[in-house]
């Protein structure tokens, strides 16, 4: 019975299979899976749902895969399990140890992942185990077996004819099973009596071998009935299409036979009804075959209507998709956008590589794309032209002033000062909000914690106390705070703060990562970090003139008109010319020194390395400060060099523009200016085919015209 449920499984599995599914959709072989999975063909599931691209699924489709993915190493061990006990079971059955086999039947029934036909056979197989110990108790003896009392010598009666043998048809009487079975009493031969007349004989008592028939034609009787009964539902099972329910009830027949053999007799009547049973079961076995032929066709017909219902769909989406394109591309070709048109069709072409049509709009839109390409290149040279020609003429104008500032002045002074919050960007927008005047500042005996909470609120910004320090120190969260400014900056209200918190221990801010963080002054000392400042236009040597310097050219103001020459030797800032052997970058160093000195005499004196109080250190390379030390010690360079660069101020500007052109300098270089008064075609004459007939444009319908050509004069 299991292999015939696994043939059907099996060509169930081939007529799918058949259809090639590598060539299927990964949605469709995800539902093939499932199909597989519920048929209890774990292998074949993991073999198709490992041919599936995940990344191709819906997100709906992707839980499915990932749970049949998760389950199916689980259901082949399982399934294999209960195969193995089915097979176990099955010998055991056969070897007469019945309570073992049941206890594996058992184990086959409890596997989720058995197959339904081996959970079916397990669970007959129990039946069958139960009526067989059924049976077994009900042939044993209720009681110990009681020997009759010894024989009294009787005389001999009078024999009676014995009675007729009752008919066939009444019911033979089986004893009890809780009465005694008596032995038959061994006859005692006649004792010498007196002569006597006779006298009838008595009737004839039924012996045990007379009870024990009975009982065993009773017991063939009912095994018969139970046969009759399992081939009348598996007929009806047969009808309604429960093969396995119908096989089920066939073996059961051909088993209550077999297990009834000994009571048959003759033994004639066991032959009859074992042959009964084995066309019973050979019946449904055909009923089957037949289903399966039947119903594996009619898959095969199911599974290629899908297929060809499916490629008509794409077919049909394909069509669709094609008109789509071809509508797209009139709408781009209206809006002359000609490259995005040419995309479109070759997406058709891709999904009809067949399509003239989509050919021969390729490659006009491509040609119209390169035309209209071309004339955007002509304009753009047009403007460029007159655009350089725009800038010769401003440059021909006399400007009285030495020196002329650009005219984005302010956006260069915008620029130039945000050099102070570029180093590093250390907290630059936290820098902004603590420069913040506060309007009133109001704190009567306020607790510390809430003061802090108060200005957080306020200013919205994010403060960070580290109250471990300050209560190792001293400083206790409820301290009193009373405080009462107007019209001053953030940054002085938590200096002022921290000053009355702190009393003899310094507290101080620092900031960082658009945090500020409130600790002890010894703490925030040890977080020392890295920037870098540029300074190069502060180390750079500017000469000062007592007049503007002057270049090779023309006196403006001279009467003889005598140029005057400046010296090439000279630089602009510095005098590298007259000195060859100084290096370029020693004035520029020793100022570069002069500023280090500074940032160490007023920012933190105890806190660098140089001086020796600690470990702060300051270089310069190529114009950049590299500063090691602490936040509040690189808030007070970067004030420091603010205000130099307050104090160093200057704007220097050098431009030089020298135009000397003749009075025939266009047409020196081929610059011909023809003034044409009928714009509209003049210089054009229009194209005929060869035919002679005019050529007008597929889009617009005008006319097409060809640029006439030039003469070597240029006209």
């Amino acid at each position: 019975m299991n292999k015939a449920v696994r043939f059907c499984s099996g060509l169930a599995l081939l007529v799918v299979l058949a259809l090639n599914p590598a060539t299927l959709a990964d949605d469709e072989q995800l539902e093939l899976a499932q199909g597989l999975f519920q048929m209890h063909e774990y292998l074949a599931a993991q073999e198709v749902l490992l041919d599936i691209d995940r990344a191709q699924l819906t997100e709906e489709e992707a839980d499915v895969y990932d749970d049949l993915l998760s389950i199916l190493p689980t259901a082949i061990q399982a399934s294999a399990k209960a195969e193995q006990d089915m097979a176990d079971a099955n010998a055991a059955y056969e070897e007469g140890r019945w309570q073992e086999s049941d206890a594996l039947y058992a184990q086959v029934l409890e596997n989720e992942f058995a197959l339904p036909s081996l959970a079916d056979e397990a669970r007959a197989q129990r039946q069958r185990i139960a009526e067989k110990l059924e049976l077994s108790e009900a042939a044993k003896p209720a009681g110990p077996i009681q020997e009759p009392p010894p024989a009294e010598v009787q005389l001999p009666q009078p024999q009676q004819p014995e009675p007729a043998a009752p008919e066939e048809t009444e019911a033979v009487e089986q004893p009890e099973a809780h009465e005694p079975v008596a032995r038959p009493v061994a006859p005692q031969p006649p004792a010498p009596q007196p002569t006597a007349p006779p006298a009838p004989a008595a009737p004839r008592r039924r012996t045990l071998v007379d009870e024990l028939r009975a009982r065993d034609e009773l017991l063939w009787q009912r095994a018969v009935a139970k046969m009759q009964e399992a081939a009348q539902k598996a007929g009806e099972a047969v009808a309604a299409e429960r093969f396995d329910e119908a096989r089920q009830l066939a073996e059961r027949a051909l088993q209550v036979i077999e297990a009834n053999r000994a009571y048959a007799q003759p033994p004639s009547k066991y032959e009859a009804a074992r042959a009964v049973a084995l066309d019973l079961k050979k019946s449904v076995a055909d009923e089957y075959d037949r289903w399966s032929r039947a119903e594996a066709e009619r898959q095969r017909a199911e599974i290629a209507v899908q297929i060809d219902r499916r490629r008509r769909q794409q077919d049909e989406q394909r069509r669709e998709k094609v008109a789509q394109l071809f509508s797209t591309a009139k709408q781009l070709q209206k809006e002359q956008r000609f490259r995005e048109a040419a995309e479109a069709m070759r997406q058709v072409r891709i999904l009809d590589p067949g399509n003239e049509q989509a050919s021969f709009w390729l490659d006009t839109y491509e040609d119209f794309a390169s035309l209209y390409e071309q004339k955007e290149i002509d304009r753009e040279m047009g403007r460029r032209f007159q655009s350089v020609l725009q800038e010769a003429d401003e440059a021909r104008v006399p400007y009285n002033n030495d020196i002329l500032y650009p005219k984005n002045w302010l956006e260069i002074i915008s620029r130039r000062g945000g050099i102070e919050g570029s180093a590093g960007d250390l907290g630059f927008e936290l820098n902004r909000m603590l420069d913040t005047v506060q309007p009133e500042i109001n704190f009567d005996n306020q607790p510390f914690d809430r003061a802090i909470d108060f200005l957080r609120d306020l200013n919205e910004i994010n403060i960070a106390v580290d109250w471990q320090d300050l209560e190792r120190n001293g400083i206790e969260r409820d301290k009193p705070v009373s405080l009462l400014l107007k019209n001053v900056k953030l940054r002085t209200v938590l200096e002022e703060v921290l000053a009355q918190v702190g009393g003899e221990v310094p507290l101080r801010f620092a900031i960082g990562e658009r945090l500020l963080r409130i600790a002890s002054k010894e703490k925030l000392d040890r977080n020392k970090l890295t920037l870098v400042y540029d300074i190069r236009d502060l180390i750079v040597k500017i000469p000062q003139f007592v007049r503007a310097p002057l270049f090779d050219a023309p006196a403006q103001n001279g009467d003889d008109g005598e140029f005057v020459t400046f010296d090439s030797n000279r630089a602009l800032f510095g005098s590298q010319a007259a000195d060859p052997d100084r290096h370029a970058g020693d004035a520029n160093g020793d100022v570069a020194d002069e500023i280090i000195s500074i940032v160490r005499a007023n920012v933190e004196p105890d806190s660098w390395r140089a001086t020796g109080g600690g470990d702060a250190s300051i270089h310069e390379l190529n114009g950049q400060l590299i500063v090691y030390n602490t936040s509040e010690a690189h808030q007070q360079t970067r004030s420091l060099l603010g205000q130099l660069r307050e104090a160093r101020a200057l704007m220097i500007g050098v431009e030089s523009r020298f135009l000397i052109v003749s009075s025939n300098f266009l047409e020196e270089i081929g610059v011909d200016l023809d003034f044409v008064f009928n714009s509209g075609n003049a210089g054009f004459d229009p194209a005929f085919n060869a035919q002679n007939a005019p050529v007008t444009d597929p889009f617009t319908g005008a006319q097409v015209l060809i640029p006439r050509p030039l003469s070597r004069i240029g006209t």
